[in-house]
């Protein structure tokens, strides 16, 4: 790094990596005051993460012909050369001991490990569905709502038109089967609604995962997953719009002081070419035992905060940042006086999520609906 003039109010490095949703963790920070007039060396300590992406971030002071050079970037010891000796209780370790991946990773229906060992000898959990078979309620114990006298959501081995759903199913072999909101005959805004077997009380330990396809014209509507609680919804998870032909992976923690029900939901858009599908549902064997999560944590680092009830750490920069982060909350007590935020946030269309200003138009999508990555649209807010 070279700073040849004192205008430079700061230079932050900040990690976006898979433990946070729509959230940056601040690495390295130089402030104003210093001035270099050589190259000078800086180490950044990323830590492990399992998939992250570093934002460099130069925030200018009173004078705009100042100039901080950046050079020669280098990562050191990001690929694995050692075996691990133990994982977190959040994590299983990969049978070649290469690296540890959280629990909900196991038997997903993706490779996570290098060896793929994480998608080995997988057995059937309860209110696990593919939808294979013909009988897939009676074999998966699920129930579907019906829209006019038929099933909201059908079985299909490919979409009815080429314009919007998948060609095959998740895993693509034949005879494999997905399940469909179908747009050519569901009325505009009718929900197409599907529901698991009931899953006992639980905390922070049920993890449900899935693959959906949302292929079609721009009216497209949209995908939410819930827990049904005593006849109340609680919305979990939600994606919205044409997100292209691929199967995506989909994953959301559920859990309630009172037993519930998942709830898949899909709104007709408005036309015949706004189908929705998913497949290959899964749970976590922790899902149907219910309860509080066993074991706690490995000692977290300095860069991080034990939660009060032991379950995780996260990283200090989230600590009284007035979004709760821990399971308990404790991340968000005893902060004193609102500390001042210099982060500013951009606001998404659906006018229900913010995100950091950093992450607009960096060519991921972070907003559900995609606003962020709609260059110029996106509106600011304190």
């Amino acid at each position: 790094m070279y700073t040849p003039a004192p205008y430079l109010a700061a230079v932050n490095v900040h990690v976006k990596h898979s433990g946070t949703q729509n959230k940056v963790e601040t690495l390295f920070s130089k402030t104003k005051g210093f001035v270099h007039q050589r190259w000078v060396q800086e180490l950044v300590r990323v830590g492990r993460r399992t998939e992250f992406g570093l934002i460099v971030e130069g925030i200018w002071g009173y004078a705009g012909h100042a100039t901080t050079y950046l050079d020669d970037f280098v990562f050191q010891k990001c690929t694995s050369d050692h075996h691990v000796s133990s994982c977190a209780s959040s994590e299983w370790m990969c049978a070649d001991r290469d690296k540890c991946v959280a629990v909900y990773e196991r038997c997903d229906g993706k490779r996570d490990c290098t060896d793929g060992s994480d998608e080995m000898q997988c057995l059937s959990e309860y209110g696990d569905c593919n939808f294979d078979m013909e009988d897939w309620t009676t074999a998966c114990n699920w129930t579907v709502d019906t829209v006019d006298g038929k099933p909201s959501w059908t079985r299909a081995k490919e979409s009815h038109s080429e314009d919007t759903g998948p060609p095959s199913s998740h895993q693509g072999r034949p005879g494999t089967f997905f399940l469909v909101a179908n747009s050519s005959w569901l009325p505009e805004g009718s929900p197409a609604v599907a529901r698991s077997p009931v899953f006992p009380a639980s905390h922070n330990k049920c993890h449900l995962r899935f693959w959906y396809y949302m292929k079609g014209s721009l009216s497209m509507d949209y995908l939410r997953v819930s827990m049904l609680i005593s006849g109340a919804s609680l919305p979990m998870w939600q994606d919205v719009g044409n997100r292209g032909a691929r199967w995506l992976y989909g994953h959301a923690v559920v859990g309630h002081s009172e037993p519930f029900n998942v709830v898949f939901e899909a709104h007709r858009g408005g036309d015949a070419i706004t189908d929705i599908a998913i497949d290959d549902v899964s749970f976590t064997s922790s899902c149907s035992e219910g309860g509080d999560p066993t074991g706690h944590p490995s000692l977290c680092t300095e860069e991080e905060f034990l939660c009060k009830d032991k379950s995780m750490c996260v990283p200090r920069d989230f600590v009284c940042d007035c979004q709760a982060d821990c399971p308990d909350g404790s991340d968000e007590t005893d902060c004193g006086e609102p500390r001042i935020r210099v982060q500013s946030f951009v606001s998404c269309m659906d006018g229900e999520h913010c995100i950091p200003a950093l992450l607009l138009c960096d060519g991921v999508r972070d907003c559900p609906d995609g606003a962020d990555e709609h260059c110029g649209q996106c509106r600011a807010s304190a």
